[in-house]
């Protein structure tokens, strides 16, 4: 059998819808989102962490700012309290306290004399 002009062309055909749902394919297996009639959007990077999750860079960034943000309201907090803890004491300013006023002199005692009480 001897294949005519219309099923060589339906055979062409065929082989680009083939190709195409190959490439459709390929698109999706390399984290690539297909749009509509086949179209792309921007592959969808996706990035896999250390715990398995995946992340697009965008939110990893994300993360990290916030992460940044903790971080160092943590140090300024410690830093300040250090600064409390190791800020030289001031001495109290000591109180005078006025010596008590002399009393009265006793009239001396005299050997042998008797002392009112």
């Amino acid at each position: 059998m001897v294949p005519n002009s219309e099923t060589l062309r339906r055979a062409a055909d065929l082989s680009d819808e083939i190709e195409a749902k190959q490439n459709e394919l390929n698109q999706l297996l390399a984290g690539q989102v297909v749009v509509g009639n086949g179209g792309t959007s921007a592959p969808a990077r996706v990035v896999k962490t250390a715990s398995g999750r995946h992340f697009t860079p965008e939110a990893i960034a994300k993360i990290r700012a916030a992460q940044k943000r903790r971080w160092k309201n943590v140090r300024k907090n410690a830093a300040a309290a250090q600064a409390a803890v190791t800020a030289p004491a001031t001495a109290p300013t000591p109180t005078v306290v006025p010596a008590p006023a002399p009393a009265a002199a006793a009239p001396a005692k005299v050997k042998g004399q008797l002392v009112a009480a």
